[in-house]
């Protein structure tokens, strides 16, 4: 119950009390071994820290979710953490772990038979962090025509979308953004698993 508290508060935007409310059910998640709401605990906070700027926190929390995650065996919390932690780890400059946790991300995502939304907003921020700022708008424009629910990695795309406009110009960005929207998901996520 905690944690779907803190997604709440999260999604409306108050860091604050999603905080609060993570940090109770890590509490009592020490206490009693839930393993899927300690690591969705561990996960909300990893991004009330990281939506206030602070990677270095952000990071060690998505760390321990992803190994809460892998303790589970189970693709959904595994694609969660290591989408979170590719996002950061771009964030930071570190590249090999963006992209190990990319991969990690699309591979649990594949077996899901989902759209990877959450590996690709990852990876439209590893391409931007890489400099490749085309790829990174293509990347964007698919995610932002096919986006439903998560709305507190909608608020990531959608910082990543005003820094690309940006540096490309918003006309450029555009262009590429529409060109992005006719690709397949399943295409771009395979073709960043074969990278």
């Amino acid at each position: 119950m905690l944690p779907e508290l803190g997604d709440g508060a999260l999604a409306r935007g108050d860091l604050e009390t999603a905080a609060r409310y993570y940090e109770d059910a890590l509490r009592i998640g020490k206490i009693k071994p839930w393993r899927w709401k300690e690591m969705f605990a561990q996960h909300g906070l990893g991004l009330t820290r990281q939506l206030r700027g602070d990677d270095a926190r952000a990071r060690t929390l998505f760390e321990a979710a992803l190994v809460t995650a892998r303790e589970m065996q189970t693709p959904e919390p595994i694609t969660y953490a290591a989408s979170s932690l590719a996002i950061t780890a771009a964030r930071q400059g570190d590249r090999p772990t963006a992209w190990a946790a990319l991969r990690e991300a699309l591979g649990a995502s594949q077996t899901l038979h989902v759209d990877h939304l959450r590996p690709l907003t990852a990876a439209a921020y590893l391409a931007a962090a890489e400099g490749d700022d085309r790829t990174a708008a293509q990347i964007s424009g698919l995610l932002i025509t096919r986006w439903r629910g998560d709305r507190v990695y909608r608020v990531l795309l959608d910082r990543l979308v005003t820094a690309l406009r940006e540096q490309l110009g918003a006309s450029t960005y555009q262009v590429l953004a529409d060109a992005g929207a006719a690709l397949q998901p399943e295409e771009v996520a395979a073709g960043l698993v074969g990278d």
